[in-house]
């Protein structure tokens, strides 16, 4: 069983904290700060951060060192299309990740039904109730990820409207739900995620900037205000 996946099921509420860049001295001021976990990435462009991510060779040595060092259990994005994480996906096995975190589009059939890791099954903007629903009913992930706002709206100010949208969400779906801080979640509305039975908050950089200080302080301004409510 994953550790993450765990404390997702188990916990009424989880941390992840999705690193802007795979660096030793962000992952650790994300743990040292309270993160239950971390999430990495390889072979993307990525919205949130405007970090251009490589392959995994060019981050094996800092993986490597975050995996011995690391406390709390961390997880990868291996791909923005089913190829390359086709191509990843054996080594990154080997590293010993805790999940794999990929919008379904770009999951490959070998992360289906005999999926040899954990997963979040990222629905994006083009999500539907009846996908959710398939997602959940089917077993095909362990973890829905409700990345569904447009990359033109990141950044704004978690509305009334986007709320109930993962309300229904969590309605829809068997398994538990997490939500990326692709709107400026603030520490203060932990407790309407909480309320409507979202199970973890995963905070990038959106809410945590990009430098080791911005990373620690936010980390653990979210991390008492979820002890907190």
């Amino acid at each position: 069983m994953s550790k993450t996946v765990e404390l997702l099921t188990k916990n009424e509420f989880t941390l992840v904290v999705s690193l802007p860049d795979n660096r030793y001295d962000f992952a650790k001021a994300a743990w040292e700060a309270g993160a239950d976990a971390i999430k990495v990435h390889i072979n993307v462009a990525h919205n949130a951060s405007k970090t251009q991510f490589r392959e995994l060779d060019c981050y094996k040595d800092v993986f490597d060192d975050i995996l011995k060092d690391s406390p709390v259990p961390v997880g990868i994005v291996i791909g923005n299309e089913v190829k390359l994480a086709e191509e990843a996906l054996n080594e990154v096995l080997k590293m010993g990740f805790d999940f794999i975190s990929l919008y379904g589009r770009d999951m490959p059939i070998a992360l289906g039904y005999d999926r040899p890791i954990k997963t979040f099954y990222a629905i994006d903007a083009f999500y539907t109730l009846d996908l959710v629903k398939q997602i959940s009913q089917s077993f095909v992930s362990d973890v829905i990820e409700a990345s569904i706002l447009n990359p033109s709206n990141y950044g704004t100010s978690l509305s009334l409207e986007t709320l109930l949208k993962y309300q229904q969400i969590v309605q829809a779906s068997k398994l538990p739900v997490i939500i990326p801080t692709q709107h400026r979640i603030k520490p203060s509305e932990i407790k309407d995620l909480k309320l409507i039975g979202v199970k973890g908050v995963m905070i990038g950089a959106v809410v945590i900037g990009n430098c080791v200080e911005s990373i620690f302080d936010a980390v653990k301004r979210y991390k008492e205000s979820i002890i907190q409510t």
